[in-house]
């Protein structure tokens, strides 16, 4: 699968908020990705969100079901 890549400001401006935050630099990417997609795709099955899972019947969030990312 295709895989684009960070230009290296952008992995150093997330590295800063990973810092800022104490969250994982992959949870957020995709979450900054997540809400660029939703912008754009207003009225549509949302997209999962990193680490979250959706209730199958209203494509609903739902509550507590944030997975701990280990990967940085």
């Amino acid at each position: 699968m295709y895989q684009p890549a960070l230009r290296p400001d952008q992995i150093h401006s997330l590295y800063l908020l990973k810092l800022e935050q104490g969250r994982p630099m992959t949870t957020l990417a995709r979450e900054a990705v997540d809400r660029y997609l939703r912008r754009f795709h207003r009225g549509t099955q949302p997209s999962k969100a990193a680490g979250e899972e959706l209730t199958p019947a209203t494509g609903e969030r739902r509550p507590g079901s944030a997975l701990r990312d280990r990967h940085d």
